[in-house]
């Protein structure tokens, strides 16, 4: 199945031991997949985490 590129970040995190899951950043994935156009400045990138 193809799933958006938001989507695919949010599983890679929340795949990880529960320990190890930053909420933050599956927080802006979900978000990123709510509100995609970075423009806007909703969220435009996760490299900050």
């Amino acid at each position: 199945m193809n799933f958006p590129l938001a989507r695919q970040h949010f599983y890679q995190e929340v795949q990880q031991p529960d320990a190890q899951i930053n909420l933050a950043k599956a927080a802006l994935a979900i978000a990123a997949e709510e509100y995609p156009n970075p423009n806007h400045g909703k969220v435009n990138s996760f490299s900050h985490f």
